[in-house]
């Protein structure tokens, strides 16, 4: 996530408010937020459900379902953090590194595997 908002691409600072947002809010928020979008009866999920001609599903209370679901939530609250610390960590690489590798005509994955991470390694181990 924070390789792709390191991109110069639109909405750059509205995505990187949605991933590090649950990362200011205090839990309880949140569990209240996706409890209401998790909500069998009344939830914004099982509304866009309904709108496309599916009928509403327990979310939560279907032993199926109720794992993924609460691994969204737990993901989407802890990547927020980590994509802050790593995307510091990338603006800190100095340009001069990807311009002299796209001269020698290393692509973008080559770029990322090569400059990104290593250079990042400081940074990924402290976090």
């Amino acid at each position: 996530v924070a390789a792709l908002l390191n991109t110069k691409i639109r909405g750059t600072s509205f995505y990187r408010t949605i991933y590090f947002l649950p990362s200011v809010t205090m839990s309880a928020a949140v569990a209240m937020v996706w409890k209401w979008i998790y909500n069998e009866q009344y939830g914004l999920l099982n509304a866009a459900l309904k709108a496309l001609g599916f009928a509403p599903h327990g979310w939560i209370t279907d032993p199926k379902t109720a794992l993924f679901m609460i691994m969204i939530v737990g993901i989407w609250g802890t990547v927020g953090y980590n994509m802050i610390i790593l995307l510091a960590g990338m603006q800190g690489i100095s340009r001069s590194y990807y311009e002299a590798a796209s001269v020698d005509g290393a692509s973008g994955i080559h770029q990322f595997f090569k400059i990104t991470i290593p250079m990042l390694s400081p940074t990924i181990f402290s976090s």
